[in-house]
């Protein structure tokens, strides 16, 4: 019994504290003011845990980015991680290339290119199939990241494909429509890096 009045005690404490103070766990009142009469804590945070400079506890800003620009996962807004490769996953500018967003739109594969990766690349595995296309997806390289006579080799097959993304990846060209979907794949002759 002693106990139980001990643990609502304190438990009333608690919530007298925190309703008529106006302060709460961190120190801080509705209007975002810590007890010492500022916005930021004793340490240096405001009441949505960012310091002066914007970055949280853990050294992240409110987009995710470190103080060095790279996330948590160690790709920066270009989608270059620490040693320079290239992830379209992570690239905050890949509508640039011409695709709807990553995030919402997962890598899908027609019938065709299924039959296509099939005949000229010699995968039978759905599963196979799959991981080549995201792979494509992710480190292909789009007419942004070429030369510009290339590049514009590459803008004139993607009008033949209803402005279609074209991604090389492994010597072969990736045809893919802005929502994600690989529309054909074909053997990389035409088109030089």
């Amino acid at each position: 019994m002693k106990i139980f009045i001990l643990i609502l005690l304190v438990l009333l404490v608690g919530f007298f504290v925190h309703h008529f103070t106006g302060y709460d766990k961190k120190g801080f009142n509705r209007k975002g003011i810590h007890k010492n009469g500022s916005r930021y804590d004793d340490f240096g945070y405001d009441a949505k845990g960012y310091d002066k400079e914007g970055y949280n506890r853990q050294g992240y800003d409110i987009h995710g980015y470190d103080r060095h620009g790279f996330n948590r996962l160690g790709y920066n807004r270009m989608g270059k991680n620490i040693k320079g490769q290239y992830n379209r996953r992570y690239d905050i500018y890949r509508d640039k290339d011409g695709f709807d967003g990553s995030q919402w739109y997962p890598v899908v594969l027609t019938n065709h290119a299924s039959e296509r990766m099939m005949e000229r690349m010699r995968i039978t595995d759905q599963r196979s199939m799959e991981k080549m296309a995201y792979e494509a997806y992710c480190y292909g390289k789009s007419k942004r990241q070429i030369k510009k006579s290339s590049a514009a080799l590459m803008a004139g097959i993607e009008e033949k494909y209803d402005n279609s993304v074209l991604l090389i990846y492994k010597g072969y060209v990736f045809a893919f429509s802005p929502d994600n979907k690989l529309i054909t794949v074909y053997k990389n002759d035409r088109i030089p890096l």
